[in-house]
């Protein structure tokens, strides 16, 4: 157990931060005090937990159901009868099932058969587990724009000390140009090159929402309609939470975390952080 806490300790950052466009949203996650997770196809990455099939990944996958169906549905039409013939109920897998039909379809049917399989299923995105998705940043001018609503949605802030059950299971995502071909999860934690700048963590469960307790601050940003801004402000303060609000720089592009006091008088008060 210690080396395991130690190992946490050091590979996982302080805090977390979740963007949310929708203010409706954030307010609820607030209130509730919980994380939301989504299915992959929910999000906006066409690509997202979808593996490259290989062929030998065929041995993975169960020969019934679904796979069978798909594989009589690519047969040729002319070879059809033939291979609804086939007792596919003695095939452990959908390799063995593919080479049952061999001998029937011939080769280039075989094989134009077997790459309209492989295609239609090497994008199809899981569908079993949703994601929590984190990012180290607090401050990315991307972020803020994809998905902050251009500084009229929020963050919430996560403290990963707070919750150590529910964090241990958070890993990094693995950015990289080649696409994974293995069902063991590697899915959920791997993407394009191209979002690296999200600094991605990632919780894959399969439930739809979590409770925590390590919600630790909530950053507003400036173009948030007012009275939604100070509902979301005056909530957090009374049940302890410190508010922050996102504002773009007037000299450079970036983005600046300014904490907001309740206002004493007519003014907000704003400490930079």
């Amino acid at each position: 157990m210690g080396d395991c806490f130690r190992h946490y300790q050091i590979s996982l950052p302080k805090y977390l931060y979740k963007y949310f466009r929708n203010t409706d949203n954030l307010k609820k996650c607030l209130m509730e005090q919980y994380i939301h997770l989504e299915k992959p196809d929910e999000y906006n990455d066409v690509f997202d937990s979808a593996i490259s099939l290989h062929v030998d990944d065929l041995k993975r996958i169960p020969a019934f159901g679904q796979p069978i169906e798909l594989l009589k549905f690519f047969t040729h039409r002319d070879y059809k009868t033939e291979v609804e013939k086939v007792n596919f109920q003695e095939c452990n897998n959908m390799y063995v099932a593919f080479e049952k039909t061999r001998a029937i379809v011939g080769e280039d049917n075989y094989q134009n058969t077997l790459n309209e399989f492989l295609k239609r299923l090497q994008n199809i995105q899981a569908y079993n587990n949703r994601i929590a998705c984190f990012s180290e940043s607090n401050d990315s001018v991307l972020m803020w724009a994809h998905y902050g609503n251009a500084l009229k949605g929020g963050c919430l802030c996560f403290d990963t000390s707070k919750d150590i059950k529910l964090f241990s299971h958070a890993q990094k995502v693995n950015y990289t140009q080649l696409r994974p071909h293995r069902n063991n999860f590697e899915q959920y934690f791997t993407k394009s090159a191209e979002w690296a700048y999200e600094q991605e963590w990632r919780i894959v469960e399969e439930s739809e929402k979590i409770e925590t307790p390590s919600c630790s601050g909530i950053i507003i940003g400036e173009k948030m309609e007012e009275d939604k801004f100070l509902e979301l402000a005056f909530y957090a303060n009374k049940i302890g939470i410190p508010v922050y609000k996102a504002k773009a720089d007037p000299e450079i592009y970036k983005i600046r975390i300014t904490e907001w006091l309740i206002p004493q008088s007519e003014n907000n008060y704003e400490i930079q952080i």
